[in-house]
């Protein structure tokens, strides 16, 4: 039997970086502070329980993907490698691409993959939007919130 593949999102997921967080009046996500986050700031994130699920994953030879809308730094590469958590599929996004993130893990799981490769996979999301938005195109999109709690 083929291996199933595991999609995780990180921010939310499996890594704590609310500490970086900046908000817009309005109650927004302030994108361009988020993305002027320095080494330091990235360094300071940590770990949620579902990482060690990600790395004991990685450390079997499973399939382990990254799907995340952030645009990936040297730091962010530094860190999911200190902590072990760096697969050999990463999806993420390019500078400029303002694309909604629903839209955009949607778009790019739909390029990486094909559909049966989709249909037995399972996406790790902490964002409704996307997890009923991947969900669409035949991933099954768990919530980690629950697993995070009880892995704690």
């Amino acid at each position: 039997m083929r291996n199933k593949l595991n999609i995780f999102d990180l921010d939310g997921t499996v890594i704590d970086s609310s500490h970086r967080r900046q908000y817009n009046p309005d109650g927004t996500l302030d994108i361009n502070a988020w993305r002027k986050c320095t080494r330091d700031m990235i360094m300071r994130d940590s770990l949620l329980p579902l990482a060690r699920i990600m790395r004991e994953l990685i450390a079997s030879n499973k399939m382990v993907a990254i799907c995340t809308a952030r645009v990936l730094g040297k730091a962010d590469w530094e860190y999911l490698e200190m902590h072990q958590i760096l697969p050999r599929i990463i999806i993420s996004r390019i500078e400029g691409d303002t694309t909604p993130d629903a839209e955009f893990k949607t778009r790019e799981l739909k390029w990486s993959f094909n559909a049966l490769t989709l249909r037995q996979s399972q996406m790790w999301e902490d964002m409704p939007d996307i997890r009923a938005s991947v969900s669409k195109i035949g991933v099954m999109a768990i919530d980690p919130a629950p697993f995070n709690k009880v892995l704690a």
